[in-house]
């Protein structure tokens, strides 16, 4: 009774709030939208305004290092994929049913992919400000982020034809809506629905750890076992990305510097600053006493 009381809770707490900032917009006095301000080199406007004393040189090295670092991170990404360890105690799986199990492989590249992505809208960024223009850019950083959720979803592969249509749904109506928008709308339309797939993830990469925790804990011995070739001798019978598992004495793997499941903080702690960075560039691009 408590699954079904739990999620009730939460959709009309979440109800009564979005009432509660509706309600706030009572009363309101009429004021004037802010002037968009400019790309530098397009000349097209952006979805920010003018920020006085901005040094535009110090703010771009940032975000030039930044992207620098996604860069890498992401080439280091599709090789990991692709070339796995030989030793398959450290190759990680997502677990189905106590005894089917699906390789991370095609996660660690949804993730690569997310990250090259990312780079792609810091390079975007600098060459067209973000805007109507940046739009379709960013909205790859969403696919990305959204099929993680899927990927996660479906137990670590997505199969669903049925899924990809939802996407090519999903963009053509975030592109209707930022190019028939004006500003400020245009912003808001898209910035809110990438926020709320931003939140989103960080509140899935949190849900996983901990009840990947749990069930190391629990089941460590029957439900979770080392993946090995001496536990799986038959493991060549079947495909790559499903292997099934035999208890194991040898769990957890052999990884003194981050034991599982610790190496799912770091999916928690980078979603959480990509979120945090968002924020923090649209309140100081926006904010009128930036």
């Amino acid at each position: 009774m408590s699954i079904i009381i739990g999620p009730a809770i939460a959709v009309i707490v979440s109800f009564l709030a979005l009432i509660a900032v509706l309600l706030s917009f009572i009363g309101l006095k009429k004021f004037e939208l802010p002037i968009a301000a400019n790309a530098t080199l397009t000349g097209y406007p952006t979805w920010h305004t003018d920020v006085p004393d901005l040094d535009a040189n110090r703010f771009n090295t940032i975000l030039l290092f930044s992207s620098a670092i996604c860069l890498f991170a992401s080439i280091f990404g599709f090789y990991w994929s692709y070339y796995p360890p030989h030793d398959k105690r450290l190759i990680s799986h997502f677990h189905k049913n106590n005894s089917m199990v699906t390789s991370t492989r095609y996660f660690n590249l949804l993730l690569a992919n997310y990250i090259f992505f990312t780079w792609l809208s810091f390079v975007a960024y600098m060459i067209f400000d973000i805007g109507k223009l940046w739009s379709p850019i960013g909205l790859l950083c969403n696919v990305a982020e959204i099929s993680l959720l899927a990927c996660i979803h479906y137990g670590g592969a997505i199969t669903a034809i049925k899924y990809w249509i939802w996407v090519l749904r999903y963009l053509i109506i975030v592109i209707i809506g930022c190019v028939w928008l004006d500003w400020p709308y245009d912003a808001l339309w898209y910035q809110v629905q990438a926020q709320a797939i931003e939140v989103a993830l960080v509140i899935t990469f949190i849900r996983l750890y901990f009840t990947t925790r749990r069930n190391l804990h629990e089941y460590r011995e029957s439900t979770l076992p080392l993946n090995t070739e001496h536990d799986n001798p038959e493991s060549s019978d079947h495909s790559e990305d499903t292997i099934p598992q035999e208890p194991s004495s040898e769990y957890p793997l052999p990884l003194s510097f981050l034991p599982q499941p610790k190496q799912l903080v770091g999916l928690i702690f980078a979603s959480i600053v990509h979120l945090l960075g968002d924020s923090i560039i649209l309140i100081f691009l926006n904010h009128p006493n930036a």
